[in-house]
Formats: structure tokens, sequence, C-alpha cells
């Protein structure tokens, strides 16, 4: 066995090919290509801070949703379908850059920013169904 660069040992002997990561060529060990927790910009110290200011913001205006108009409870937590999330007019996935940006950003119900978002929209019909059953069983339970 001969030492790689960077001290990755080889298996095969006539082998001088450097790997840049430890799957020494094999496709089925190469890293996945989907983006590391430390490149999502909702982990970043300003976009938690930015989310928090605009949470604040919203409940001290009582905002409603921008999608639906209806009244966000603020005090709900998620996954309540009326509990309050921060959504993006222009996805993330696609524009990441623009996570901060107080433009597209706009008050949302969970429900609302689950149907739009990820490509598994539901029918409006069906959130509204969720929601009224999901507040008749918190309403039955208090």
């Amino acid at each position: 066995m001969r030492p790689y660069a960077e001290g990755v040992v080889s298996f095969f002997p006539s082998d001088d090919t450097v790997y840049d990561d430890a799957s020494h060529g094999d496709p089925r060990l190469a890293p996945k290509t989907r983006t590391p927790w430390h490149q999502d910009p909702r982990k970043s110290s300003r976009y938690v801070l930015f989310r928090k200011q605009r949470r604040q913001d919203d409940e001290r205006n009582q905002r409603p949703c921008a999608e639906c108009r209806r009244a966000i409870d603020y005090r709900a937590r998620w996954p309540h379908p009326t509990a309050w999330t921060l959504g993006h007019i222009v996805p993330l996935n696609s524009r990441p850059e623009l996570a901060t940006e107080p433009t597209n950003v706009q008050p949302e119900c969970w429900a609302c920013n689950r149907r739009k978002g990820g490509g598994d929209a539901e029918p409006l019909d069906d959130m509204d169904r969720l929601c009224e059953e999901t507040l008749a069983n918190c309403s039955e339970a208090w």
C-alpha cells in the first residue's frame, strides 16, 4: 500500500490517482451532492436574527397570512396549521442569497407555507379542512 497525499492509503498498489475524498474512485462511496448544513442560509446567525425580528414585528402588528389572508395564531407553534412561518416569495432553493432580503419575505401560516413549498402543493380546500379539523380538535381538548 502506498500513501496518497493527505495521508489516504491506496489499496491498489499500481494506482497513482489522487482522489479528493475517501471514495477511492468508487461512485457508491462518493459523498452525497446534498447541500451541507453549514451552507444552508437558514442556519446562519444573520438569518436567525432576521427571522426573530420579523416575527416580533409581524406579531406586534398582528399581520395576517399573506397567502390566505386569515389571522395567524402567534401563540401556536409548529406544526399547527395557523402557526406563524416566514414565507419566501422567491424560494430559498432557487435563490438562497435572498434569504434575508426584506422584500422577499412575508408572514404566512404554516399550512399555506407547506402548501406552496416543496412541490407537494395540496389544494386550498384540503388545507381549509385541515385547519378547521385541527382547530376543532384543539377547542374540544381545551
